[in-house]
């Protein structure tokens, strides 16, 4: 059964927590930009007309609300960028979650292990009855094509010239072994017995 809280668990829920943090600061401060912006351009349009009719007061605030807002917007433009590239917690901090996962990551490997270990036997054995049943078929498959009837058939590894009939066919014309190489079981049961054998497991 999944436990409950892991340290993946825990680092996922840090992961969420902190982009959600940076998510909503990152759009505060988009907000605040915009605003800003739209202000500036108030500002400026409010100069323009002060000029026009010279008057200084609305001038005198529109300038201010034009000085007020571009320095704002360097700074939250600048605070934008810093979010980009900010490292969201310290170099402490995060090499203590990864020294986390890699000790969960042990104690998977050593719970897997000891899940396993009851079972290792019931597999040798499974192992060594199919290795046994392939090594009788394939000597009985040797015995076969000696001394009963050579094989012909290629099983698609290569074609021959019929010459009566003028076609290719998936057929030598003098015996060919079933098999180019030693047949000694299916991958699952070579890795499986690999496996086995480097687990110190007795075969047979």
């Amino acid at each position: 059964m999944k436990k409950k809280d892991t340290a993946t668990i825990r680092a996922k829920a840090k992961i969420k927590e902190l982009q959600d943090a940076r998510q909503q600061e990152e759009s505060t401060v988009r907000a605040r930009i915009k605003d800003l912006k739209e202000r500036l351009r108030e500002a400026e349009s409010t100069l323009k007309d002060a000029t026009r009719a010279t008057d200084l007061d609305a001038f005198t605030t529109a300038d201010n609300e034009k000085k007020h807002c571009l320095t704002a917007l360097r700074m939250y433009e600048a605070r934008e960028a810093q979010l980009q590239g900010l490292s969201m917690i310290t170099e402490d901090e995060s090499d203590a979650m990864i020294d986390d996962l890699l000790e969960y990551e042990k104690e998977l490997q050593e719970d897997f292990e000891k899940d396993i270990a009851d079972h290792l036997a019931a597999l040798a054995e499974i192992v060594a009855n199919y290795d046994k049943e392939v090594t009788d078929t394939e000597r009985t498959l040797t015995t076969w094509q000696h001394t009963i009837h050579a094989n012909y058939r290629t099983f698609g590894r290569g074609f021959y010239l019929d010459k009566e009939a003028g076609v290719r066919v998936a057929k030598s014309p003098h015996p060919i072994p079933v098999h180019n190489t030693p047949y000694n079981g299916c991958d699952a049961f070579i890795q499986l017995k690999d496996y086995l054998q480097k687990s110190g497991v007795v075969l047979y």
